[in-house]
């Protein structure tokens, strides 16, 4: 009968290349890892591997079945999780991870709230490229994203439920050339730098605009955004210091803004919004820690 353990013993050799050192990864001899897969070998009939003084190389049958094998692991990873939702364990862990453009926005007042109600709960945050976090999601390393949307609309295999749309504009500083425009043409933007936390995406409003620019060889667009940083105090020291201005969220500097050290400037014809959303993998069953976290988001973005 084949098990679990001879099928992560399998993978942890693929991917260390030596079972010395897929051993060591497992913290286990030698002998019971080469124990283990030669076990596997008799169950199966078949060779997984080419053995020789160079080292060890999957056959062609053993690289086909590594999907199958990783697949396997992960609905088993999924078991054991849904045995423990059934339970209704207090404590446990929670691995977020949240979008650069509203990490602050959905950490600073929800993650205290969280931690206060559920101080058993360890909570793990991570903040990544969208591709990055695609795949974490899929591998079940995440429990769930918190991010805009905009970038997962075609990944497959995903759920995505709105939370809010949080108002997105171009900010700039007080006495920055382009407020004195009496209509903000989109073109004029790309002539300054851009300090942003994420790269401007086929479903941003200014993507097309873009893509236009860069095509017919407009000057600077290359290097848009100029800085790419998710810290937003940084962001403000940027823009207050220069004439790069930032796509971010109007609530991120709505004090500034009332002060009027920094000026919101909106197109005419283009609505900016960040439609903040709960992104997991679909048909999963949810935590009651994540769903707890996302009922406090949900209560915090309704009174903003």
């Amino acid at each position: 009968m084949i098990t679990i353990k001879q099928l992560q013993h399998l993978l942890a050799i693929i991917e260390h290349g030596s079972i010395h050192s897929a051993a060591e990864s497992l913290f286990l001899t030698h002998t019971a890892v080469t124990r283990s897969l030669n076990k596997l070998e008799d169950d199966l009939g078949v060779s997984l591997f080419e053995r020789s003084k160079s080292g060890m190389q999957p056959t062609a049958f053993c690289l086909q079945i590594v999907d199958s094998c990783r697949k396997v692991l992960v609905d088993v990873g999924d078991i054991k999780r849904e045995a423990e939702i059934y339970q209704n364990l207090s404590g446990g862990e929670l691995r977020i991870a949240v979008g650069r453009a509203a990490r602050s926005l959905i950490l600073r007042d929800t993650l205290p709230v969280f931690h206060a109600r559920y101080p058993a709960i360890a909570i793990n945050i991570t903040e990544n490229t969208p591709e990055y976090l695609t795949e974490s999601l899929h591998g079940r390393e995440l429990d769930l994203l918190l991010a805009g949307s905009g970038s997962y609309r075609n990944s497959e295999g995903l759920a995505i439920e709105l939370l809010c749309n949080i108002p997105m504009s171009i900010i700039v500083r007080e006495g920055h050339p382009l407020i004195a425009e009496s209509e903000h043409d989109a073109n004029a933007f790309f002539n300054y730098p851009l300090v942003a936390p994420t790269m401007i995406g086929e479903s941003h409003p200014l993507y097309p605009l873009m893509k236009l620019k860069q095509e017919h060889g407009g000057q600077g667009v290359g290097q848009w955004p100029s800085i790419m940083c998710s810290d937003y105090p940084t962001i403000e020291n940027v823009i207050r210091t220069s004439d790069a201005i930032s796509i971010a969220p109007v609530m991120e500097f709505s004090q500034q803004l009332q002060q009027g050290s920094l000026v919101s400037l909106d197109f005419s014809d283009r609505q900016m919004n960040l439609e903040l959303s709960v992104i997991e993998v679909e048909n999963r069953m949810r935590s009651p820690a994540a769903q707890a976290f996302i009922d406090i988001c949900k209560a915090h973005f309704s009174g903003v």
